[in-house]
Order: structure tokens, then C-alpha cells, then sequence
């Protein structure tokens, strides 16, 4: 069997897991190859799990050429349509688009198909190109395991450029206790900032913390209504109970500020 090498531009999509690799290997044996892998320049530029698995399995891969003048925009087709990536993770690999080695042209043509810039990459992944500017920010500065964080969908990628910009022993520490003291320190990060300060893009709103933010407001809510319910007696709350009321109503206060911020200056 031939040894044949992925294509850069197959690279930019995260690994299959363990389990998604074990359930195509369990398919490829009981009803062999269904899609041949698709071969370009001498490498492969779509099928790199499915040849895996027929190496594993001692079978002979099947192949077929590219036909085409853009490779990039045949991968991420291909990609898109049998994964389903959040934003954070669609910048990730907008980024690494964007940071593709140079390829060589392809025949009867001057034209790199591997070249492309940040904000080519950004519309063909959908989404914005400051997403995109943080997203190579975690690949060049991050630590391994937080851009897997953000591959694996557990961290968006404005809370890992916040972590991104620490030292690697403060990064490990931080992504070893999890998903959630990630976004916690996170918003640490982002609250020591001064506002009016902040630098164009810093405060694009992304799905993910608007879903943090709603959860936040959702969870006050519904404390809110039962102390609410308390009428006279709050101001008898105990020292503790006060506390921690106060906590959350600032925690709430600022959450809507910087909401309110981004939303006047147009980066939602």
C-alpha cells in the first residue's frame, strides 16, 4: 500500500475522536470503502481518517484525483457538510487556512492555491475577521491544550486569546482545572481592562459568551423573584445571604455594562 501524506490544507480540521474513528474503522470492515479519498499534487486532500482506517485494516485505499482550481475551498466544503463546528471552531480553522505553507501552482496556472488571506478565510468559514485575528492569536501564543479546548468546542476562542496572553505555566494551570475556570479567568482578564481603552474587536459579542451571559441573567432572575417574594423580611437577611445577593447583583451589572458597551459601538 502506498504511503501517502495529508495535504496542508486537510489539516486545518480537527482530528476525529476516538470513538467517531473506531465507529468509521467498525463501518470501512463490515461494508468496506465507501468513498474513495480524494488525491491531490500526491497527498490527501480529503479521506486522511478513512485511509487510516484501511492502513489499520489492511485494506488497499481507494482513490480518486482532484479536479478543480481551488483545493481550499473543496476541503472546507467537504468539511463543513459532515461536521457541525460552532464559531469559535470554525475560526480556529479559518486561521490555520490563513497560515498554510505556499503550496505549488497547479498546472496551467501561476496562482497558489494555498495562498489566502485572513479575510478570505473568515467568509469562507462564515464567520468575522476579528474572530479570526484572535483564533491565530491562540495558535501562536496558546499552549496545546488550549487550542484543543477550542477545537473540542468547550472554550470559545474570546475567552482562550484572553488566556492565550499568559505565561505557559499560568495557561496550563488554568486549562487543567477545565472549561469553566477558563471562562472565569477569562472575565477576570477582560474586567481589568478599562473599557474606553479597549482596542477595535475586543469586545465583539460571540455566541458563546452571549449564552453564558443570558444563563447568568436567567439564574439572577429566578433568585431575584424568590427573595423578592420575601418582601420586608429581606432587610433581615442574614450577613452571608446579603453578601452573596450583592455579589450577584454586581457580577450582573457588570455582565450588562460591557454588553451594553459592545452593542453602542456596533460589535455585535
Amino acid at each position: 500500500m502506498n504511503d501517502l501524506q495529508p495535504h496542508p490544507a486537510a489539516t486545518v480540521f480537527p482530528e476525529m475522536s476516538d470513538k467517531e474513528f473506531a465507529d468509521l474503522k467498525e463501518d470501512i470492515r463490515l461494508h468496506g470503502q465507501r468513498d474513495p479519498l480524494t488525491v491531490f499534487q500526491g497527498q490527501i486532500l480529503d479521506g486522511r481518517n478513512r485511509y487510516r482506517a484501511c492502513r489499520e485494516l489492511g485494506i488497499e485505499a481507494k482513490t480518486e484525483e482532484f479536479i478543480g482550481d481551488d483545493p481550499v475551498a473543496f476541503v472546507v466544503s467537504k468539511n463543513l457538510k459532515r461536521r457541525h463546528l460552532d464559531e469559535s471552531q470554525r475560526a480556529l480553522v479559518a486561521a490555520r487556512l490563513a497560515n498554510l505553507p505556499k503550496g505549488r501552482p497547479a498546472e496551467n496556472s501561476s496562482i497558489d492555491p494555498l495562498s489566502i488571506s485572513q479575510p478570505a478565510a473568515a467568509k469562507k468559514l462564515n464567520v468575522s475577521v476579528p474572530s479570526v485575528k484572535r483564533a491565530a492569536v491562540v495558535l501562536n501564543s496558546g499552549i496545546p491544550e488550549l487550542t484543543s479546548s477550542v477545537e473540542q468546542g468547550d472554550v470559545s476562542v474570546a475567552a482562550a486569546v484572553e488566556i492565550a496572553s499568559l505565561p505557559a505555566a499560568e495557561q496550563k494551570k488554568i486549562v487543567d482545572e477545565g472549561a469553566v475556570a477558563v471562562k472565569r479567568a477569562a472575565s477576570i482578564i477582560r474586567g481589568k481592562r478599562s473599557t474606553p481603552n479597549a482596542t477595535e474587536g475586543e469586545h465583539e459579542v460571540n455566541e458563546s459568551d452571549a449564552r453564558d451571559l443570558l444563563r447568568e441573567v436567567r439564574g439572577f432572575k429566578e433568585r431575584l423573584n424568590t427573595m423578592s417574594e420575601l418582601g420586608a423580611m429581606l432587610t433581615r437577611l442574614d450577613y452571608v445571604t446579603r453578601v452573596w445577593f450583592c455579589d450577584d447583583l454586581e457580577r450582573l451589572a457588570r455582565g450588562l455594562a460591557d454588553l451594553a458597551y459592545k452593542i453602542r459601538h456596533g460589535d455585535t
